[in-house]
């Protein structure tokens, strides 16, 4: 008599192409994140100003009916960035927009808020460099100038 051929489970199978399609799926959410123009983005570095240091209760939102001066706006939302290179950006967007024109600055409130984040900017510039010892020094200088700004 002839026996009928036994036939091979497909475990083996389901469970190799299981395997397989984990595999092939955790090599895929393991490369770096790209862009929409394909290229590679940094994972985020968690930042925080020397302004929230040094002065956390400015940042809270106040409802002052909107009266709140661009400049200020602009200021605010740099020194509450939370991510470095977005801080980094914010920074320079406020050095161009409000940096001194022709020589001079609208008054001594722009001028402040100006020289301070050039050196948030220099200090994020050193940060994402990991040059430890400039960063080291422009908070040193940070301190100061906020210090000077204080006794006034």
């Amino acid at each position: 008599m002839n026996a009928p051929p036994v036939k091979a489970p497909l475990f083996p199978i389901v469970r190799l192409s299981g395997f397989l399609f984990l595999a092939l799926a955790f090599c895929l959410t393991s490369v770096k994140a790209q862009d929409d123009l394909g290229n590679f983005r940094l994972p985020p570095i968690a930042y925080k100003s020397m302004w929230a240091e040094l002065y956390p209760s400015t940042l809270i939102p106040r409802d002052n009916g909107g009266s709140q001066s661009p400049v200020f706006q602009d200021f605010y939302a740099a020194a509450k960035s939370q991510r470095l290179r977005s801080a980094k950006r914010r920074w320079e967007q406020f050095d161009k927009k409000y940096g001194p024109v022709e020589g001079g600055f609208e008054d001594a409130t722009q001028e402040r808020l100006w020289k301070w984040a050039e050196m948030e900017l220099k200090r994020c510039t050193y940060l994402l460099d990991k040059d430890q010892a400039k960063v080291a020094a422009i908070e040193k200088s940070i301190r100061k100038y906020a210090a000077e700004q204080d006794g006034n």
